[in-house]
């Protein structure tokens, strides 16, 4: 079943010199997720994610900012970690799971991916 977010995972984004500048002294974020909502009713995200390949897969709950996130109607949010550039190669997806519990399965590839639900 469709989801109505799309997600767009970024290695080595440039913001890590931003934010390592202007936020607080945040360093080494070097991976960022944007999750945006396409939808036409609010969907509540939380910033815990969790990367998976074909056989196995790594949650991370250390992204910045932390917490819920409400995305109205065509918004969007980004989320930033440090995490091990070799070792996040081998990751083919992102699932991104709400408030409500449903899980939204999208493909890493640089680009905005449409997700998908996750029975």
């Amino acid at each position: 079943m469709r989801s109505e977010l799309t997600v767009t995972v970024l290695l080595n984004s440039s913001v890590e010199d931003v934010l390592g500048w202007k936020c607080c002294n945040l360093q080494g974020m070097n991976l960022e997720v944007q999750v945006s909502n396409r939808g036409r009713e609010e969907v509540v995200v939380l910033s815990a994610m969790e990367f998976r390949d074909r056989e196995a897969g790594e949650r991370v709950d250390y992204f910045y900012p932390a917490g819920t996130h409400p995305l109205g109607p065509q918004e969007g949010q980004s989320f930033y970690c440090s995490y091990d550039a070799d070792r996040f190669r081998r990751f083919t997806h992102v699932i991104v799971t709400d408030r409500a519990g449903r899980r939204h399965r999208a493909a890493i590839t640089g680009r905005d991916e449409p997700a998908a639900l996750v029975e």
